[in-house]
């Protein structure tokens, strides 16, 4: 079995640290994304175009309707459909399916109807698992009941709602549609449809004090999610919040800290550096990636991972050549990092085999700095390791 990615590089405005491959609605569609990351097929994109939308304000009608151009369903059902019919060298041994994420962008502008072509597509070519783990990316602003309850219809069962903070302030400084009354009202209608929710925020933002950090995480364990994903913000290169060069938050250590003492005070169990969960509810497609499993990527800009034949290669990253079904998967070279990276993410660590002499000895080094401790035969990062990972994962590599 393997987990499946699919991207919808649409979305209502970018917000203002986003660097992910993803295009404003209405942006020229021939813009060419520049930069890519790992994990979810996202990346950097040269059109920073904006809609001229206030906080909160989607018509009710476009709700439902969505604005995913019906082209790049055409396109993306095409890939699906011609993935196992083509002699492409990509194919994975196993049809079947045991998760799938749609990220994005933001893919819950996905029409009921739009959804439903792909999973027509999808069973015609692939087996789903009967326990398979369905998650959508949701942004508030793009909650509508009637739509929910037909994703569900559908096979959804898992959503992950972009909440990043609920204070106005940092909303509008980080570039968000949203309003806090938005978000209560999609996370209270998808808890109403859903037994299994998940929020991200947003931490260490400009100016945000150890206080405030607390507001939000108390705010979301008082709503009961199953699952909090909990990130640093990220400073990337070319986004519209670093051109401010504002202050770096220096209470990243403290924050941290305290995310873990509440989130745990309530029941959330950590078990990747940034994502916590009650049991029996960590991500499967996420733990999928940072187990080193096979995963399939599908749509503009995607990666994938065929851990039988241990290759790695992505999607074009050219919007007007997606559209014309110029996939263009393109290889990228197995090197050992990715597994040291993502085995590290995880709580329970890397084994031995991951590292060569050097790197042991390296990492055995660490542990006498209180970076890296042993647990059950793995390398696995301390609190403090977890802050400084790129600085461990610079000494071991």
């Amino acid at each position: 079995m393997f987990s499946l990615y699919i991207h919808i590089p649409y979305c209502l405005q970018k917000c203002r640290y986003c660097d992910f491959v993803s295009f404003p609605v209405g942006a020229a569609q021939s813009a060419t994304p520049t930069a890519s990351s790992d994990c979810e097929g996202t990346g950097g994109c040269e059109n920073q175009n904006f809609l001229p939308l206030n906080q909160g304000e989607l018509p009710s009608a476009a709700r439902q309707q969505g604005f995913v151009p019906d082209a790049y369903i055409d396109a993306l059902c095409a890939e699906i459909q011609g993935y196992y019919s083509q002699d492409n060298g990509y194919k994975y041994n196993s049809k079947t399916i045991s998760t799938i994420y749609i990220g994005g962008g933001t893919p819950s502008l996905l029409t009921a109807e739009q959804l439903a072509r792909i999973l027509v597509s999808l069973t015609a070519s692939f087996q789903l698992s009967a326990d398979c783990e369905f998650t959508v990316e949701v942004n508030p602003e793009t909650y509508a009941r009637e739509k929910f309850l037909a994703y569900r219809s559908l096979g959804v069962n898992r959503v992950s709602l972009g909440v990043q903070s609920f204070q106005p302030r940092y909303l509008r400084r980080l570039g968000r549609v949203s309003t806090r009354e938005k978000i209560v009202e999609a996370l209270r209608g998808l808890q109403s449809i859903f037994a299994n929710v998940s929020l991200d925020l947003m931490n260490n933002l400009p100016e945000q004090t150890l206080a405030e950090s607390a507001a939000d995480l108390r705010t979301a364990v008082n709503y009961a999610p199953q699952h909090i994903s909990c990130y640093e913000l990220t400073w990337e290169a070319g986004t519209p919040l670093l051109a401010e060069n504002l202050a770096v938050n220096e209470l990243g250590e403290a924050m941290y800290k305290q995310t873990q003492e509440i989130l745990a005070e309530n029941g959330y169990v950590q078990y990747e550096i940034s994502n916590y969960a009650r049991p029996g509810f960590a991500s499967r497609h996420n733990l999928a990636y940072w187990s080193e499993q096979s995963y399939l990527g599908l749509g503009l800009a995607a990666h994938s991972y065929n851990q039988d034949r241990g290759w790695r290669w992505s999607n074009t990253k050219n919007l007007a050549d997606y559209l014309g079904k110029l996939f263009r998967r393109e290889p990228e070279p197995e090197d050992g990092f990715n597994k040291i990276m993502l085995g590290l993410r995880k709580n329970v660590g890397i084994p031995d085999a991951y590292l060569d002499e050097r790197q042991k000895a390296k990492a055995r080094q660490m542990i006498a700095e209180e970076l890296l401790i042993r647990q059950d035969n793995n390398f696995c990062l301390t609190n403090r390791g977890r802050l400084v990972l790129n600085q461990v994962l610079l000494e071991l590599m």
